[in-house]
């Protein structure tokens, strides 16, 4: 994706408020392809179900990074490795959490 449209996508996510600057610069910095993030979300839902259990294995996930509490397969975690630790509060975390699932979820879509 060239940098035009991610300037474009952020931007919409910006001004429309549905993203803060925690999403911005913790999230889209290495996941800017909305297909990447939309993979990621599926994954998710694919093994917890429920947008509670979602958020809650996103957010334990964040909290506390481990490869076994990873739904990206070994291939995945063997070349980009096991993310950093969040250093976000738990409020703003859940909060991106909530934008994340809101706009990205094919459950949202159908409704």
């Amino acid at each position: 994706m060239c940098h035009y449209k991610k300037i474009i996508i952020l931007t919409f996510l910006l001004s429309s408020g549905l993203f803060g600057e925690n999403f911005e610069k913790n999230c889209l910095e290495c996941h800017f392809a909305t297909e990447q993030l939309k993979m990621f979300l599926q994954r998710y839902e694919e093994k917890y179900g429920s947008e509670k259990e979602v958020k809650k294995a996103i957010f334990e996930y964040l909290k506390n990074p481990k490869k076994e509490n990873s739904i990206m397969p070994n291939g995945f975690l063997r070349r980009f490795g096991v993310k950093e630790k969040s250093t976000l509060s738990d409020k703003v975390l859940k909060d991106e959490i909530d934008g994340y699932y809101k706009n990205y979820s094919l459950k949202n879509k159908l409704r």
